[in-house]
């Protein structure tokens, strides 16, 4: 399972973390998902629960802002432009739920691409 155990401060630095993270990883899907480094990859984000809580709803509308345009991550010439989605026919969905690990607050999620019923677990540090 992905795991970032780095610390965050705000809610802005957990959502940058995040869209890195996913701008880097889909440069690892495969080609029927990102069909080249330069396309732009739809995702759609939810929470587990019908609402978020008032920390989930604050990281969507960061996060919203920051994948509004293409954002592709600086941290690797291999990133792939992700952008926020409310299709149901968005490339993947990622859905949080926020859960512990070892005793340190997160955010637990599960990767799934439109065309597949396989999940992909992961977990951020809060």
């Amino acid at each position: 399972m992905p795991r970032s155990t780095r610390v965050h401060t705000s809610v802005q630095e957990v959502a940058v973390t995040i869209a890195e993270y996913f701008s880097d990883d889909a440069a690892s899907w495969r080609p029927v998902h990102v069909h080249s480094w330069d396309s732009v990859t739809s995702i759609r984000f939810r929470w587990f629960a019908e609402r978020p809580p008032d920390f989930g709803a604050g990281l969507f509308d960061v996060l919203k802002v920051i994948l509004a345009d293409s954002f592709r991550s600086l941290s690797t010439t291999r990133a792939v432009p992700i952008v926020w989605s409310v299709d149901d026919d968005a490339t993947a969905e990622v859905t949080f739920v926020e859960r512990q690990q070892e005793g340190q607050d997160g955010l637990a999620y599960e990767l799934r691409f439109r065309d597949s019923t396989d999940l992909f677990p992961g977990w951020f540090a809060l």
